[in-house]
């Protein structure tokens, strides 16, 4: 009833930079892109942007973003075919990101 694994799949975007502004930001773009996508439907949700549960760390400001699908089918076409334009967004080379697929934690 609650929406969580192991009925659902779950896929973690971290950023994190000097700046909250840019972070934040690229995390937009990366929804936008998400959502544009054409495997992204009904099933699909995303969640954020919002600071991570440790905001600032070693001087620089993080975020992240969560993307929860009702299929591991539906996750995998997704983030195959979207993974390429993530890399061509303006902000993916200023800020550094990751994509944790099946996280086990949210720091």
């Amino acid at each position: 009833m609650a929406g969580l694994p192991p009925y659902t799949f779950l896929t973690l975007f971290r950023a994190e930079a000097n700046n909250t502004d840019m972070v934040e930001e690229f995390l937009r773009q990366l929804k936008h892109t998400l959502e544009a996508h054409p495997a992204f439907g009904d099933t699909s949700l995303l969640l954020g942007p919002t600071p991570a549960p440790m905001a600032k760390r070693a001087g620089k400001a993080r975020w992240q973003l969560l993307l929860q699908t009702q299929s591991r089918k539906t996750m995998q076409q997704l983030l195959h075919s979207a993974r390429p334009a993530i890399s061509l967004l303006p902000l993916a080379k200023k800020v550094r990101w990751s994509m944790d697929i099946e996280p086990q934690d949210f720091s």
